[in-house]
């Protein structure tokens, strides 16, 4: 207890005497954090996304006003086995877009841009390349715009996540990597400025550990508060950008903050302790 009363103190000291030489520091772990909580943020969007889509071979085949659905369904169902189907009018299909994105529905205003669809649902014993094929078929019938088969949606999302997940994970070392060397540089040059102190209370007979400690305390405080900085800034940043993320995109769950502040905190233990050991 009389160590970390003692750490608290001289960490406490050194931040009121020059508050500058953290200032740098402090910046560039928090924005290394907040990179990483939009790294984790939408990776576990893009994972939710595609759990979603993957559930049903789903199809939106979007047809031009005045079409008839019955005869499209009817040419699908000699082609493979459908299990359900509706039609979303223009009226459904804009206000399931101002439920997702309000800010851009109330930019659009009155007009209403999107084209009545079909959702068609097929079953699961149906290849997914024989429906590929039947839809190749409809897309060339007159009075259809465009046909999206989600199943080929999946095959590019997990492709675009496969990517995402290699430049994040080279993204995520290299900032714990670069927060590291920060930390135990600050805590390096902290070391240096006292080293006569540290001697003196050695030579009295203090130990190495308790004569440490409040550099060891620094760059773990340092760590925890650009941990809690990084998510401050990452909520704002989410609040103001909401409308471009639907709550079925975009996802970040508690146990993700925790391991993230907590992996912050020992990133900058052990490079703490790092700076301080010497012969």
């Amino acid at each position: 207890m009389r160590k970390l009363v003692y750490g608290i103190r001289i960490f406490l000291r050194d931040l009121s005497s020059s508050p500058g030489n953290l200032l740098f520091p402090l910046l560039v772990l928090s924005l290394s954090v907040f990179v990483l909580y939009w790294f984790l943020f939408l990776r576990q969007g893009m994972e939710r996304g595609i759990e979603r889509v993957s559930r049903d071979f789903y199809a939106r085949i979007f047809i031009e006003r005045g079409t008839e659905p019955e005869k499209l369904i009817s040419f699908l169902q000699g082609k493979v086995k459908i299990e359900k189907w509706r039609l979303i009018t223009q009226e459904e299909a804009f206000r399931e877009f101002s439920r997702l994105y309000p800010e851009l529905a109330r930019i659009l205003g009155s007009e209403n841009p999107f084209p009545p669809n079909i959702e068609v649902f097929f079953s699961r014993e149906e290849s997914p390349l024989a429906i590929k094929r039947a839809l190749k078929e409809i897309r060339a019938l007159p009075g259809v715009e465009d046909v999206v088969f989600q199943w080929e949606a999946v095959k590019k999302l997990r492709k675009a996540r496969k990517s995402f997940e290699e430049v994040g994970g080279f993204l995520t070392a290299l900032l714990i990597l670069a927060s590291a060397l920060i930390i135990a540089n600050l805590v390096a040059v902290g070391v240096a400025s006292h080293s006569q102190e540290i001697s003196l209370m050695e030579l009295l007979g203090a130990s190495r550990s308790f004569s440490s400690l409040p550099f060891v305390l620094m760059g773990s405080l340092l760590s925890l508060i650009g941990a809690l900085l990084g998510l401050s800034l990452f909520l704002v940043a989410r609040y103001f950008l909401r409308f471009l993320f639907p709550p079925f995109f975009g996802s970040l769950t508690f146990l993700s903050i925790w391991n993230l502040t907590l992996g912050s905190l020992l990133v900058g233990l052990l490079a703490s302790l790092v700076a301080v050991k010497r012969p």
